[in-house]
Order: C-alpha cells, then structure tokens, then sequence
C-alpha cells in the first residue's frame, strides 16, 4: 500500500516531493527484501530497490534524498563485491553532492572499497577525511582504528623491503 501511496505522489508532476516520494519507494522494496527468507525472491528485490534508488539519483537530482539514494546505491555494488562501480559511484557523489548528507557514512565505505581493491593508500586517506571532516560521526573511531592499522602496515611493508 505504501508503495502504491508514493508512486501517486511521484506521479503528480507539480509535486515538490516526487524525489521523496520515489525514495519512499525504494526504501520499500529494500524493506520487503530484507524481510523475504527466499535468497533469490530478496536479490529480485533488492535489485528493485536499486533501480527504484537510482531513479531518485536520476530523476530528481535536486532531492533532499540524493545523497542517502547514492550511497545505498554504492552499498548496493559494495554488497555485491563490485567495487570498481561502487568506488565510481562514491566519486560521482564527493564530486557532483559534496554537501550530501551522510557523507562520513560514503566515506568510509569508499575507504572499505578502495582497501578490497588493494589501494590502501588511497583507502587510508578516505578514512583520513571522514576523521577531519566528521569527527563526531559513530564510524570515525572505525576509522581511525582502521587508518591506523593501515598506517602501521604500510611502516612495516616499506621496512621489509
């Protein structure tokens, strides 16, 4: 029913909250997944809800929501274990949506992608930023915890050589 309550609201073309309405979508189906016990019926909806977050991200650039749409978008490749998109949709954002919401939250997941991908100097400085830049924010202890470690592994990789 709430699916069908929002897709009204998207489809209202004077509506100032189609892109919240379209997120409303989205977090739906996400919702209907992780509460699906099928693996494959909770991939078909988890993949709904990528699509249905892409099109807030494509279709209502100027939402509120552009920035939470994003990164559960990344999430999405990151859970996929396809960095290389993930990695690319955390740039786009950081370069098109630099006041976007939720940006210690991209930060540090484009800190875990980049480590998956074995750029750990480039993960480490991700971490860096989100301890600068948010250091109120709940994974900036994760972050240093990790930067640390990354920076006493790359003392020790140099020391060996």
């Amino acid at each position: 029913r709430a699916i069908g309550i929002y897709a009204r609201l998207v489809n209202m073309p004077t509506s100032q909250l189609r892109g919240e309405a379209q997120f409303g979508v989205a977090e739906c189906y996400e919702e209907m997944a992780k509460q699906q016990t099928s693996p494959a019926a909770q991939q078909q909806l988890f993949d709904r809800a990528f699509n249905e977050y892409k099109r807030v991200f494509e279709a209502y650039p100027d939402s509120g929501r552009v920035g939470e749409a994003v990164a559960k978008m990344a999430n999405y490749y990151y859970q996929q274990k396809d960095y290389v998109r993930a990695v690319d949709v955390f740039e786009t954002v950081l370069q098109d949506h630099p006041d976007a919401k939720f940006l210690d939250v991209i930060l540090f997941n484009y800190g875990r992608c980049l480590y998956r991908m074995e750029r750990k100097a480039d993960a480490r400085r991700q971490f860096d930023q989100l301890i600068a830049e948010f250091p109120e924010s709940p994974l900036a202890a994760d972050a240093k915890k990790i930067s640390e470690a990354l920076s006493k592994a790359g003392s020790t990789s140099r020391r060996s050589r």
